[in-house]
């Protein structure tokens, strides 16, 4: 190992800490001290303060022991030889024949130069911790009796070859952002208790060790910035407990091997290395939920003939969407690159891909329009693109995509109107368009003949009725149409939709008789109508919504009395029925009620028995109030 000055200042520290005869070692430290020039840093150094109570970064235990050092990223220097350990014979250290109290030593973020004292390193303490990252440290001896479980040597300036001979009780290894040279030893392996191995940004070579593979305790493996070279064995396979594996800029020629299939909990990071065009014959490729970067590069697609799947979703991944994604397989059905940061446009070319099926690019900066090309997409089914930032008009080609089931466009800046084509869309299923700037009416016939489950149009600025078959399949489940200008009647069909779970009505210009428009939803968990001129009485049947937890009908025009039955609406939490045109007592509501939001008018009584539990109970003074301000909208809530 290459010849080095020790470091004054740890030598001097682990002195001060490693077993003096009588605690708490005020001399040795403030000797420390003194040799580093009393920084200001330690000002709280001093005779007259207790070490255990008032000296900045020192921690003691109940017998008056120091057994941590926190001294991160405060100054410190030095770097001449150590006296005290030169003068030494070989095997002997004065005044140090006990094991040190210190568990944790953290002198990370210094200027600590020369190596690290052999003392340090040789002699069995309580010492756990090390962290001595990001100063000017140069040299590490070989550990070979301490009990230390972690140790963190980032952002030095090592060089050589990495230590043949480490703490065997390691669990984190952090050598990464120095100059080490070599092989990675095979004498990493006898690390039986490591979990996480770092050693990226260095100047290892030799390929990827085989060994790592044995190393089955590891979570973190990162490698990456290395001219490492080689192929990638197939033996990483085995480490099952694999959480993060980073391997850029790592020079390797290599295949992906199939056993890193089995790596389940496994996150891969850096980004996709352009090598990977020459397996020719992939079918699936699939790298969802990592911590991919850049671009995703188009030869991949170009020369992937036979590919049916491509899932890079949940990843970091920027740059436009590849062309290339239209000019390669014929083959694709599933394009899936949700939740990145990828910018542009929508490559016309995707509609070129005449057997995809699933097209997912929602959660990204896409901008631009959507193709009008996409209507030659026949056996699409599904396409999503919401939460971007996409303008123009829907083209009223998606209309001419026979096999659609679900059409998402949802927080966007999409303006014009809703193409009537869209009533051609026989196999429709949910239709998500809240969060844009749409305009006009709805297609009168939308939903006939059809099996609608989600209708989503809220927050845009419709106007006009909402087609009175909308829910002709009486598979209706979710309905938002929240923040618009709809008006007229609710359709009818709606009343018989018993899979009902989730509706939003509020702020528009709806009317007719509310327990007309409604039955018996079983499944109904959220309801608001609130801001609407709705008219009619609270019937009897609405005491068998019995899984409803939020109920706004405020700002109505709705009469009569509250039914009794509402105090068996167990599940019911938030409740505002202010603002209508409601008389008579307010019937007991039960205990099991976690919040009631009540503002009633002063006609309202509070019968002998009634019990309101909860928080927020007011009673209004005034009759109806238009657009109240108890609201819940949420951007993006469907």
């Amino acid at each position: 190992m290459a010849t080095a000055k020790p470091s004054a200042a740890l030598f001097l520290i682990f002195l001060a800490v490693a077993g003096a005869a009588t605690p708490p070692h005020t001399e040795a430290l403030l000797a420390w001290k003194a040799s580093l020039g009393d920084p200001d840093a330690l000002s709280t150094w001093r005779n007259a303060t207790p070490v255990c109570t008032g000296w900045r970064g020192v921690a003691c235990d109940e017998a008056g022991r120091v057994v941590s050092l926190h001294l991160q990223s405060l100054g410190i220097s030095g770097a001449a030889q150590a006296r005290a350990e030169r003068q030494q014979p070989p095997g002997r250290h004065t005044g140090v024949h006990r094991p040190a109290a210190l568990a944790l030593l953290d002198l990370s973020f210094n200027l600590l130069e020369g190596t690290i004292p052999h003392r340090l390193s040789s002699v069995p303490t309580l010492l756990l911790h090390v962290n001595l990252s990001g100063n000017y440290l140069t040299s590490i001896p070989e550990f070979v009796h301490t009990n230390m479980s972690l140790m963190d040597l980032s952002l030095n300036s090592f060089t050589g070859p990495i230590p043949g001979v480490l703490p065997p009780n390691l669990k984190y290894l952090d050598l990464s952002i120095n100059a080490f040279t070599g092989r990675i030893p095979a004498t990493l392996t006898r690390l039986a208790e490591l979990r996480q191995l770092r050693v990226n940004g260095n100047n290892l070579s030799g390929g990827v060790p085989d060994f790592l593979g044995s190393m089955t305790r590891l979570r973190v493996l990162e490698l990456a910035g290395n001219p490492l070279g080689g192929q990638l064995p197939p033996t990483l396979g085995r480490l099952w407990r694999l959480r993060r594996l980073d391997l850029k800029d790592s020079g390797l020629v290599s295949v992906v091997p199939p056993e890193l299939g089995k790596l389940r909990k496994l996150q891969l990071t850096g980004a996709l290395p352009a090598s990977l065009a020459g397996m020719l014959s992939m079918r699936e490729f699939g790298v969802s939920c990592n911590n991919f970067t850049g671009d995703i590069p188009g030869a991949l697609l170009a020369s992937w003939p036979q590919l049916i799947s491509f899932q890079a979703h949940e990843n970091a991944f920027t740059g436009n969407i590849p062309p290339e994604f239209g000019k390669g397989s014929n083959n694709l059905k599933v394009l899936y690159l949700f939740h990145n940061n990828l910018t542009g446009p929508i490559p016309p070319e995707i509609s070129e891909l005449k057997n995809l099926e699933e097209l997912d690019l929602s959660f990204n900066l896409i901008t631009g329009s959507i193709p009008s090309s996409f209507g030659s997409l026949k056996n699409l089914k599904r396409i999503a693109l919401g939460m971007n930032e996409l303008s123009g008009t829907i083209p009223p080609e998606v209309g001419s995509m026979s096999a659609l089931q679900h059409f998402d466009v949802n927080d966007n800046k999409l303006e014009g109107e809703l193409p009537t084509t869209f009533t051609s869309l026989r196999n429709l299923q949910s239709l998500r368009l809240f969060d844009n700037n749409i305009t006009g009416t709805i297609p009168p016939d939308l939903g006939k003949g059809v099996a609608l489950v989600v209708v989503n149009p809220g927050n845009n600025r419709f106007y006009g009725e909402l087609p009175q078959n909308l829910c002709d399949g009486l598979v209706l489940q979710n309905l938002t149409t929240h923040n618009n200008n709809f008006s007229g009647k609710l359709p009818p069909c709606l009343k018989n939709c018993t899979d009902l779970y989730r509706v939003r009505l509020e702020q528009n210009q709806f009317i007719g008789n509310i327990s007309e428009a409604f039955g018996i939803h079983p499944n109904l968990a959220y309801l608001d109508v609130s801001g609407n001129e709705l008219t009619g009485q609270l019937t009897t049947e609405w005491e068998k919504c019995t899984n409803i937890s939020f109920l706004h009908m405020e700002d109505n025009l709705i009469s009569g009395s509250i039914p009794t039955g509402f105090g068996k609406m167990e599940i019911l939490q938030d409740l505002n029925i202010a603002g209508n045109l409601l008389t008579g007592a307010i019937p007991p509501m039960g205990e099991l009620l976690a919040f009631i939001q009540f503002e009633l008018e002063q006609k309202f009584s509070l019968g002998a028995d009634a019990k309101v539990f909860g928080q927020g109970i007011k009673i209004g003074k005034t009759g109806p109030v238009r657009k109240h301000a108890h609201r819940n909208h949420t951007r993006g809530d469907s």
